[in-house]
């Protein structure tokens, strides 16, 4: 997804990039819940989807890559449910330079997929 913004009284303007991610998971534990497609190479490429975004956004001026994560209500029950004095909103948005950054630092395609989630909720 692309949104430009245009403040036409002082000719400026900014884009975003947006790439939307998706919560998924069963059972009773937050933990147990991740963002499946986070590590996704699409058809065709050799590049992860986050490298694409992040190239995109460079070669447009203006333009930041960002990640909607998008986490359904039962996600975010669960997540209450555990962590009492903190929340997981229903819509969160990320930088997506940091989401590549923590992708590539994670050790394993288990820790990749749950550290957006577990990393800023421990």
């Amino acid at each position: 997804m692309e949104w430009h913004f245009l403040d036409e009284y002082h000719n400026r303007y900014f884009g975003l990039l947006i790439q939307a991610k998706r919560l998924y998971g069963k059972g009773k534990y937050w933990r147990r819940l991740s963002y499946k497609k986070l590590i996704y190479t699409p058809r065709g490429s050799s590049s992860l989807q986050s490298d694409t975004l992040i190239k995109a956004a460079a070669a447009a001026p203006n333009t930041y890559p960002i990640y909607a994560f998008y986490n359904p209500k039962r996600a975010c029950d669960l997540f209450a449910a555990g962590n009492p004095s903190d929340q997981l909103r229903g819509v969160a948005l990320a930088d997506g330079r940091q989401v590549a950054a923590s992708i590539k630092l994670a050790k394993s395609r288990k820790q990749r997929m749950t550290c957006l989630v577990s990393s800023d909720h421990r």
